[in-house]
């Protein structure tokens, strides 16, 4: 039985809570939890003049002139998605990066697809956009005689407390396969975003109690959820531990202590209700000096800003330069295994990336390689869900002995056992399965596929061929076929 199972009719425990009445208000108000994935896949290309290096397979790829304009390979490339897979599919879909989203001026720049679903709600749209980082020519991944360029499709905001809310992302995953010879590599990335039906900033600019308990299981769960991811995610730059690289681990213990007293609460706030309410999760007397100044710090804390700055990670950045045109890594401070960018206006004020700044209310799950196969991609969001779940709603002694069991010294509790005290029986045997693959592959070939390739010689000519350089033709089939039953994908909980 897992840690989270409870009699029938037992509620969950408000021990610690300043007002029990008002606990369980919020339980009968609980707001439905929704998320959105980003596919992050590699499309294949073949220089014009080359022979099909599979002619058999029916499945398009994209004709290529070496020296043609980069950009408009990309835009051709979005547009056979957007057109060919999206629009096919019915799914309302655009090419804006957003939030925040576009006045009409720019709108009216946009291409007719996008226009169409302009007037939408917010997050009802569907995103197709290139990937800037992965540009690969041929014969830089497995000898292969493709080129890759990346894409990211951004899915709507989905309910998980509707029936067939997964559907329409398996269609996608299904048809994508079917339209477009496509592969996905562990350096890629699966992210899923997760949080509420309604999102309120200034309640999050406050921390609630469930983002607090939230970054106190992180803290101490990390470890055995990444090991579920293939191991080359382990230390990728675009999803570092936070136990190891954020800069509330890489501050001193004199320094946090400073940092804790300039950011805390009111004593008097503090003393009356969030020590006790911090209390009532923690394990006694398992936890180091180090340990109990951390998790003392995300509950101290005041201001969801400097909560976010703090579980910054210490990073790199391809950045592009303005003189050569190449991608160089640059050292910047970023999101790590979570970001929670979406929760928070103006946390990262250098970050370039400015289409999540406390906008979406949601939290980032970055840990995943790669994959547009449904299944997965199903059990690592029954995964996620499930941890936001519990932040909100477990019991007080369970989440206690989630961290009791993560906490002890030398303690040999794996993320398998994680997975049954979580209640996901269905993802135990996948994940297990996993592993072992991941081990066998380690123990066969001990060969790390670089994390990205920069713009290289091959593009040097740049801008030379324009528009008519990249040609949009399809080398197989450009309709979506076989966008099979989906009544096998479970409806993740």
């Amino acid at each position: 039985m897992s840690v989270f199972g409870r009699p029938p009719g037992q509620q969950p425990s408000t021990a610690g809570s300043s007002n029990a009445g008002s606990s369980k208000a919020s339980l009968r108000r609980k707001k439905d939890i929704t998320y959105g994935i980003e596919f992050q896949f590699l499309v294949a290309v073949v220089r014009n003049g080359d022979e099909d290096p599979h002619p058999r397979d029916t499945r398009g790829f994209v004709r290529w002139q070496p020296g043609s304009d980069y950009g408009a390979l990309q835009k051709t490339i979005v547009d056979i998605i957007l057109n060919n897979v999206i629009r096919a599919a019915r799914f309302r879909a655009w090419t804006y990066n957003g939030p925040p989203y576009p006045d009409w001026d720019l709108v009216r720049r946009m291409d007719l697809a996008s226009q169409s679903v302009a007037a939408g709600l917010a997050y009802t749209q569907w995103v197709v956009v290139a990937d800037e980082d992965s540009l690969w020519f041929p014969g830089q991944i497995d000898d292969s005689p493709y080129g890759w360029i990346g894409v990211k499709v951004k899915t709507n905001k989905r309910n998980t407390n509707r029936i067939n809310h997964f559907d329409r992302v398996a269609h996608f995953c299904t048809g994508i396969q079917h339209a477009l010879r496509i592969r996905t590599l562990p350096s890629s990335s699966l992210m899923i975003h997760v949080g509420e039906e309604f999102f309120d900033i200034m309640e999050y600019e406050m921390i609630p109690r469930s983002l607090r308990v939230f970054c106190t299981l992180w803290w101490f769960l990390e470890s055995r959820i990444m090991a579920l991811a293939h191991p080359s995610r382990h230390d990728h730059v675009r999803c570092r531990a936070l136990r190891d690289f954020s800069v509330l681990a890489h501050t001193s213990n004199r320094e946090l202590e400073r940092i804790t007293q300039e950011s805390s609460m009111s004593e008097m706030n503090w003393a009356s209700c969030w020590q006790d309410q911090m209390r009532s999760i923690m394990p006694r007397n398992r936890l180091s000096l180090r340990e109990e100044a951390e998790v003392e710090f995300i509950w101290r804390v005041a201001e969801a800003k400097r909560l976010c700055q703090m579980l910054e990670v210490y990073t790199v950045e391809f950045v592009k330069m303005p003189v050569t045109g190449t991608r160089e890594p640059q050292p910047i401070l970023g999101r790590g295994s979570i970001g929670l960018q979406g929760i928070c206006e103006n946390a990262w004020p250098e970050s370039p990336d400015r289409n999540n700044d406390g906008h979406t209310g949601t939290i980032e799950f970055r840990f995943m390689q790669g994959t547009c196969d449904p299944l997965l991609t199903a059990h690592w969001l029954a995964i996620v869900t499930r941890l936001f779940e519990i932040s909100r709603s477990g019991s007080d002694y369970s989440i206690m002995a989630l961290i009791f069991k993560c906490s002890r010294p030398h303690t040999k509790y794996s993320s398998i056992e994680l997975l049954f005290d979580l209640g996901l029986f269905d993802q135990v045997q996948v994940f297990r399965d996993m592993q072992k693959d991941y081990a066998a592959e380690q123990q066969e070939a001990n060969v790390v596929v670089p994390l990205v390739v920069p713009l290289a010689e091959e593009n040097e000519g740049e801008g030379e061929g324009g528009e008519d350089g990249a040609e949009g033709s399809l080398g197989g089939e450009d309709e979506i076929s076989g966008s099979s039953s989906i009544d096998t994908i479970m409806s993740t909980p």
